[in-house]
């Protein structure tokens, strides 16, 4: 499946905010990627911080969820969704 620029902007976000080795085109598009990566509390923190600030947004606590972290394409479309998205030049 192709990805869009943002969802390959999410992967990189996600491979550099908690330093993993793997690279970004390991992390699946189609499917939730928990099973490539464990998250713990922290790392998810981490990982939404890192979100916010790349694309400019603030992820409402009442959407925060497994499921959206996990997935690249929901979190892909959430974040186009946001009023406050601006693109961050993609």
């Amino acid at each position: 499946m192709p990805k869009s620029p943002v969802e390959q902007r999410i992967r990189e976000v996600l491979v550099n905010s908690l330093s993993l080795n793997i690279a970004p085109d390991d992390i699946p598009v189609d499917r939730p990627f928990g099973d490539v990566i464990g998250f713990d509390s922290m790392s998810m923190l981490e990982y939404v911080v890192a979100l916010e600030k790349e694309f400019g947004i603030s992820i409402d606590q009442d959407a925060l969820s497994l499921d959206l972290l996990t997935d690249i394409t929901l979190l892909a479309r959430y974040i186009r969704s946001r009023p406050d998205y601006k693109g961050a030049g993609i």
